[in-house]
């Protein structure tokens, strides 16, 4: 006679009964590690940076027999004593957040006097228990019309010449672009030669004062236009 051995199936059925044992006895072990826990702790401020725990301030805390009770344990074991060894509940600590809206505007799309308002509530105050998390609803809009201001810094050496002339020609169409996006534009202009030192310039007293033919002398920053919305003078 030949007998089969399912391997598999043997497996398999050890695989489930390991499952079953791990649901079962899991949330067992954690209630009795979060219990004991509690009770391990001994001053208030312990007690009370745990999030399941509850401190209990009470003068007189003791059973019948005169020994004392764990002032900090879980909210269910400090029910679950009996009336006459409870601990009274002016006496429990066991803070929660506390959340305060200090502005809270609406939303809102700027003007030129006003600032767009993008983000709602724009300040709050909370104070939070460690280890517990809290949410906080909030509301973004990306703001219409937004104002936007650029300012360009330019070397303008001789060797920068192409590029200065192309920017003059893109001013008008840069505007134009930009105004699709928001009607608060401005451009500002600013430019600078080159540094006043080796080796980016010579510093032969009459190089200096005329690098090349058409050349100004180096300096470190002029601002040429202001922030306007007047292109033409960009240009």
């Amino acid at each position: 006679m030949k007998c089969h051995f399912n391997f598999r199936r043997l497996v398999a059925r050890v695989s489930l009964l390991v499952l079953v044992m791990v649901i079962f006895i899991e949330p067992i072990a954690l209630g009795q590690s979060s219990n004991s826990s509690c009770v391990a702790k001994k001053t208030c401020g312990e007690c009370i940076r745990s999030p399941d725990c509850v401190w209990c301030s009470q003068p007189k805390f003791e059973r019948q027999d005169k020994s004392p009770l764990p002032r900090c344990n879980t909210a269910t074991k400090h029910q679950a004593l009996s009336l006459e060894l409870r601990c009274e509940s002016d006496y429990l600590i066991n803070p929660n957040h506390q959340f305060q809206l200090v502005k809270d505007e609406e939303i809102s799309r700027g003007s030129y006097s006003k600032a767009a308002i993008q983000i709602k509530p724009q300040h709050v105050s909370l104070r939070m228990r460690v280890g517990q998390p809290y949410d906080i609803n909030m509301q973004y809009a990306q703001a219409e019309d937004y104002p936007v201001d650029l300012y360009y810094l330019m070397d303008l050496s001789k060797s920068m010449e192409d590029d200065k002339e192309q920017l003059s020609n893109l001013g008008d169409t840069l505007a134009d672009v930009m105004r699709k996006l928001t009607s608060n534009f401005r451009l500002g202009f600013g430019s600078f030669v080159d540094k006043v030192v080796m080796p980016f310039v010579s510093t032969v007293e009459k190089k200096l004062l005329q690098p090349c033919d058409d050349c100004v002398s180096p300096y470190g920053y002029r601002n040429h236009m202001t922030l306007s919305s007047d292109t033409t003078n960009f240009s």
